[in-house]
């Protein structure tokens, strides 16, 4: 018996060989992380989501608008942040030696482009920002610490400019901050 193999015919059986031993060699261990991890995942697939009672959700709900009440009021407030602000300095040994807050001009979008400006967010056009001015006097450390605190009230307040004068190891340092807070339009309006 005599077994001829033609030409073709071998060339692709050896492509065949190759492509498999390829596989193997090459493919195969990338897919080997890819298997742990959907076998990790299949470990998890037991777990579900408790879904709260109508009740917590109302509540946690509630709790949720009135923080996003605070950060972005419904109107400008302003008289109520200078008290805030104001009350901040009282609780640190520093000097306010001027406070002013610019209401924003009915209209006036918060964005001037339909692309969002650096630290807006990507705020909806009806937000309205207005502007605080603060000087304060005091030792360094407690004007730094005025400072921090005043990102930690519960107004939503972007420092644009803080300028310090003075060192931290003077007894007499000033400090003065340029910044925007953002409010929603009044509905009744």
């Amino acid at each position: 018996m005599n077994f001829r193999i033609r030409p073709s015919i071998l060339v692709v059986a050896l492509f065949s060989l190759v492509f498999v031993i390829g596989f193997f060699l090459l493919i195969n261990p990338q897919l080997a992380p890819i298997g742990e991890n959907l076998a990790r995942l299949d470990a998890y697939s037991h777990l579900t989501i408790p879904t709260p009672a109508p009740a917590e959700n109302t509540a946690a709900l509630a709790d949720q608008t009135a923080k996003v009440q605070g950060l972005l009021p419904q109107e400008n407030q302003l008289y109520d942040l200078s008290v805030e602000i104001e009350a901040l300095a009282h609780t640190l040994p520093i000097s306010l030696t001027s406070l002013n807050l610019t209401p924003a001009v009915s209209g006036a979008p918060a964005t001037t482009s339909a692309k969002a400006t650096a630290g807006s967010g990507g705020l909806p056009s009806s937000v309205q920002k207005s502007s605080i001015s603060i000087s304060a006097t005091g030792s360094y450390a407690d004007l730094q610490t005025f400072a921090e605190n005043l990102t930690k009230l519960q107004r939503y307040i972007d420092i644009q400019d803080l300028t310090m004068n003075g060192s931290a190891e003077s007894t007499q340092s000033t400090v003065n901050i340029t910044a925007i807070t953002y409010n929603l339009p009044n509905a009744s309006h």
